[in-house]
């Protein structure tokens, strides 16, 4: 967690996309594929300003919290622990969406930890916004689309 800086995170997608878990522009999540990359300018040694590509994430963030914290959620169990719920019913919906078929069974794993760890960074977001004094947004699912997240529609 100290690699976040709450107050530069306007909202929860904003830490989604700082540590790699956001949605890259192909619709798949963000990884280290050639599509996924983003030219940025640098200055080398000799002071010129040079373009290259890479990544667009803190992909030690990334690591801690889908392989370190995921995993720990899994561990965990069922009991009195929403975010192992929340990656059941995630895996659960996936397996049964006709869309996500052709997927492997680690496929499918790997996309409902990403997405638990997300809910868990809502879930940090408005805590941690709240404890800094700092106005806490809706994320864009229940704002724009009227959703809750682990509950129906408003």
């Amino acid at each position: 967690m100290s690699e976040i800086d709450i107050h530069k995170s306007k909202y929860a997608s904003s830490i989604w996309k700082y540590a790699g878990l956001d949605v890259a522009g192909d619709g798949q999540g963000r990884s280290r594929k050639k599509e996924h990359l983003v030219e940025t300018e640098y200055t080398d040694k000799d002071g010129k300003t040079k373009k290259k590509m890479g990544i667009s994430f803190n992909p030690f963030l990334k690591t801690k919290l889908v392989g370190v914290l995921g995993s720990s959620f899994l561990r965990a169990g069922v009991k009195d622990n929403p975010y192992r719920a929340i990656y059941d019913n995630y895996k659960f919906r996936l397996e049964n969406n006709p869309d996500h078929a052709e997927k492997t069974k680690g496929h499918r794993h790997n996309m409902a930890i990403r997405y638990m760890v997300k809910m868990f960074i809502i879930d940090l977001y408005k805590v941690w916004r709240m404890v800094e004094g700092l106005e806490v947004y809706p994320p864009y699912h229940e704002a724009k689309l009227g959703l809750k997240h682990g509950g129906a529609s408003a």
